[in-house]
């Protein structure tokens, strides 16, 4: 009997890493990748064009091809520093007039990735000084943290600086803060011409700004945008520009900038994205910004102008490994996976995913196999229905712990 029961749990226990594995090895042997184009905007001929893997050069909606001269002309924003070089950068584009200090404080590119959404916190950050001293950021001596209130930890000693962080947590709770702090955005860097502080969300879901001058707090509660009830993610910028302290996406998807120093709210004229599925990336230069969205099967692109128009959009939709016969082949042949990774997560867990209700035909193969097996040698019944019973739930997984293990 105890053999019995020492060979059914080593049948379900051979189920897991079974089903964390061969999925995966089946990928490693025919997945192919599926790269999305790279999409620019031409601000000379107010269109898109691509880099596609596996082609060279610059294509445009057509598919057709350009030299690098001509790729110059129509991007003169994206190889300005090309054009610069040879000296061939025209003096305007679009009759706006360009210069070389225009790149420097226009272009940036700001990037949320959906897998970033949820993931690991880092308890302690570090507050920097925003007024420079010496021209530049210094790092500071200790790091902070929002519990119950905000305290700060000399690095050295590991002691609470009572009097700095009785200060912060007094501009806290005249700001209306509620403790403890659900997620801190910043940038915990040194390595960047100023510093915005950070932008942190309170146990009820609202938005504040905290930032350090001159050693002292400056706390203020932020309005969300009308309409906004929950803020998925924020991304301090801190462009050269100054113009805006953060990129903010809402729970809905729906993006926004936050102007520096009055506060206001500029929605990004784009409709909602997927938080939990699809990447954005925002890239400007002195005329437009493109906005690129990636998610599983479609790419889409915008082109809004400095002052949020948009001018032109684009969608194409991407071939899906899933879709494709050997796609469609695996979600026959496994009927579920664990993996240590979901969606919109970076955290490592136990997850159950890609369940799939295609793999019972197999699953009924498998189960079939299995019992014509045993009874080949002669196995009794009570056996044969356990057997019967593994393959039928757990499919290839079930057929492989069985076969192994049965005797």
């Amino acid at each position: 009997m105890k053999m019995k029961i020492s060979k059914i749990l080593l049948i379900a226990v051979s189920i897991v890493p079974l089903a964390w594995f061969l999925p995966d090895f089946y990928d490693v042997l025919f997945k192919d990748s599926v790269r999305p184009p790279y999409v620019v905007y031409s601000a000379v001929s107010q269109d898109f064009y691509f880099f596609r893997s596996g082609k060279k050069g610059l294509t445009d909606r057509e598919g057709n091809r350009y030299t690098e001269q001509q790729s110059d002309s129509l991007l003169p924003l994206f190889y300005y520093r090309q054009l610069y070089s040879q000296g061939k950068m025209p003096d305007t584009v679009r009759g706006v007039e360009i210069r070389p200090k225009m790149f420097k404080v226009s272009n940036y590119t700001v990037r949320l990735k959906s897998k970033d959404l949820d993931g690991p916190q880092i308890p302690l950050q570090p507050l920097f000084e925003s007024v420079l001293r010496r021209g530049k950021l210094s790092f500071p001596h200790d790091v902070f943290r929002i519990n119950k209130r905000m305290e700060f930890l000399d690095c050295a000693s590991n002691q609470v600086n009572e009097k700095k962080s009785e200060a912060f947590t007094r501009a806290l709770n005249e700001a209306g803060f509620q403790y403890p702090a659900a997620r801190i955005y910043g940038n915990p860097s040194a390595r960047k011409a100023y510093d915005w502080g950070y932008f942190v969300i309170d146990s009820s879901e609202k938005l504040f700004h905290v930032r350090m001058r001159n050693g002292l707090p400056l706390v203020k509660a932020v309005k969300l945008p009308e309409g906004v009830k929950k803020v998925a993610r924020v991304q301090v910028t801190e462009q050269s520009s100054r113009r805006y302290y953060a990129l903010v996406l809402s729970e809905a998807g729906n993006v926004y900038y936050l102007r520096s120093k009055s506060y206001q709210w500029v929605q990004f004229p784009i409709p909602p994205i997927d938080v939990y599925h699809e990447n954005i990336s925002i890239s400007g230069n002195p005329l437009y910004q493109t906005i690129r969205i990636v998610g599983k099967g479609r790419v889409k692109a915008y082109a809004v102008t400095k002052d949020f128009k948009l001018e032109n959009e684009y969608s194409e939709e991407l071939p899906v490994w899933e879709n494709s016969g050997k796609g469609r082949v695996k979600q026959y042949l496994f009927p579920f996976e664990l993996s240590a990774f979901r969606a919109g997560s970076t955290f490592v867990n136990f997850h159950l995913k890609n369940f799939s209700w295609q793999a019972v035909f197999v699953n009924m193969l498998f189960s079939l196999l299995i019992v014509f097996w045993g009874r080949k040698r002669k196995q009794p019944a009570n056996k044969l229905m356990l057997s019967f019973a593994v393959c039928l739930v757990a499919g290839v997984y079930g057929f492989v712990g069985a076969a192994v293990f049965q005797d």
